[in-house]
């Protein structure tokens, strides 16, 4: 007999990504799919990504309701997930969900490959995965296993779509070590700071969990050309230390024009890829 696995109309779910999911750092499954199959689900299950990348996760069951916890968080940064973003769930077997990310566009993300050990050599099943990958280029030399070509930090940063005027600063070593001050692109000063009555003022840099650090915004002109830059000083230096921040991660800078103080949205790309 076949089971409820093997049906024509595959088991799926879709969640969009608010604020609250990101703040929680966990995220609810449907009542509807939770009353049906969320009794045979384990504590531990993986979602697989279109690249073949697999994610384990722990479940919490609370009360009738079923939440994607423990590695949650790690999977949200990894693909840089922000409000907007549509998540397609495909239940395969018990612990097995596959999974499609659309971004705020709703195109489908391209998907980074996780670092992968150079010490472990691949089986004949992982080789044959690998094979089949459409992105990515990997070369296997003796005990090594190696990516040739994945997304860095600025790629991903770049590919993400903010919803307001935003730009990328990629971190240097003097934005990071003993930095008190980040210097904002001047052609996104001119276009969308100009208008700004005072000189300087307070500013806050917030991430989408909610957390907000005050810094200070200030204008200063350049009399020689009589151009003006922005900058963003006191504060800054304490953001990159909570947030740890390396040479080559990326920060992309969302700005929200109407809020008071001044606020940029802050979407940071690990340049990293471990997990």
């Amino acid at each position: 007999m076949a089971n409820e696995f093997s049906q024509v109309n595959p088991i799926q779910f879709f969640k969009i990504i608010c604020d609250q999911n990101l703040h929680q750092q966990k995220l609810m499954m449907p009542t509807k799919f939770v009353e049906k199959y969320g009794e045979n689900l384990p504590e531990v299950i993986y979602l697989e990504t279109p690249n073949g990348e697999k994610w384990n996760l722990n479940l919490v069951k609370s009360e009738g309701k079923i939440w994607f916890d423990k590695g949650w968080n790690e999977f949200v940064e990894y693909h840089s997930l922000s409000h907007g973003h549509l998540l397609v769930f495909k239940y395969e077997q018990i612990s097995h969900f596959k999974v499609h990310i659309f971004d705020k566009t709703t195109l489908e993300i391209n998907y980074p490959f996780k670092k992968v050990d150079a010490q472990s050599v691949p089986n004949d099943e992982d080789l044959e995965n690998i094979e089949s990958r459409k992105t990515g280029c990997f070369n296997f030399t003796g005990k090594e296993l190696v990516i040739a070509e994945k997304p860095t930090a600025l790629e991903r940063a770049i590919s993400f779509k903010a919803c307001n005027p935003s730009f990328h600063i990629i971190m240097r070593p003097s934005y990071i070590d003993s930095a008190s001050k980040l210097y904002i692109p001047k052609e996104f000063g001119r276009k969308y700071l100009i208008d700004l009555d005072a000189n300087n003022g307070d500013i806050h840099l917030r991430l989408l969990d909610g957390r907000v650090w005050p810094a200070k915004y200030l204008t200063r002109k350049v009399f020689i050309n009589k151009e003006r830059f922005e900058v963003i000083s006191k504060g800054w230096r304490t953001f990159t230390k909570d947030n740890n921040l390396k040479v080559g991660d990326v920060c992309t800078f969302e700005l929200f024009p109407t809020s008071t103080p001044l606020t940029f949205l802050v979407h940071i790309f690990r340049d990293s890829f471990e997990t």
